[in-house]
């Protein structure tokens, strides 16, 4: 019989199969929040999360992001080969897709935060030096739910990631939770509303960009379905990096 993880919402609650050798993995046809929280149940969120966020809010240009996510998708599709063929199998880095000026501090907190080994020499800041390999600890469900992330990051402009990766971790939960209610036809929670006027007011660009709106300052704010980007992708994202993990269970024999 399949074990359940209770993650706190009922419509995150999906089997657990524990495969011999390789890793465990969700039901077939699991959402991409249910990727994503798995993602967040199987590795070191709060490790990897900080190195992708330090990047991100690192980034000046959208031709400088585009190319980090693209090099990081490159990275974690080659560890999933890599993993199906077994542990301790190199992971192969396509060098020509390095983006100019890469963080690798937080290059590296990314891949170790998602159970790869990194071996290089002390103080070495070539990335041509750093052997990247997978292990029996690499999961290939939990990767796949990273690449999520990284798919729903590249669907969003340059201003709502930059808003995003800034987002303190209540406001996140904040704004997630709106945004869960307001695309399904609900008004905007009472409990949030305060969260939201703040960071209408702080960042009113994003947050139009996002579907919120008043004409003055004396009018509620409304929702409305943006026509920039996708909520889904939002969502996922704010999931993904940034919101809380009280809802998660973190467990999994971490």
């Amino acid at each position: 019989m399949p074990e359940y993880r209770n993650t706190g919402d009922p419509s995150l609650m999906y089997p657990v199969r524990d495969v011999i050798g390789c890793h465990a993995s969700l039901k077939d046809g699991a959402t991409p929040r249910q990727n994503i929280d798995y993602l967040l149940l199987r590795t070191d969120a709060k490790y990897w999360r900080k190195g992708i966020v330090e990047m991100l809010q690192g980034q000046s240009r959208g031709d400088n992001q585009k190319d980090l996510l693209s090099f990081l998708v490159s990275n974690v599709t080659n560890a999933i080969h890599a993993r199906e063929i077994g542990p301790h199998m190199l992971v192969t880095m396509n060098y020509e897709d390095v983006p100019d000026n890469l963080d690798l501090v937080n290059w590296r907190r990314v891949l170790v935060g998602l159970n790869m080994v990194l071996e290089e020499p002390d103080t070495n800041r070539d990335i041509r030096s750093i052997g990247v390999s997978v292990d029996s600890q690499t999961d290939v469900t939990s990767l796949k739910g990273f690449l999520e992330v990284l798919g729903f990051l590249q669907e969003l402009p340059l201003d709502v990631v930059e808003f995003i990766s800034r987002l303190s971790k209540s406001d996140a939960s904040a704004i997630y939770e709106t945004l869960s209610d307001t695309s399904s036809g609900f008004p905007i929670p009472k409990y949030c509303y305060g969260t939201v006027a703040t960071l209408y007011e702080r960042h009113m660009v994003a947050m139009r960009t996002l579907g919120f709106y008043r004409r003055s300052p004396e009018e509620q704010i409304s929702w409305t379905k943006p026509e920039r980007v996708s909520i889904t992708a939002v969502i996922c994202v704010i999931q993904g990096i940034c919101k809380s993990l009280s809802g998660v269970q973190e467990s999994c024999g971490k």
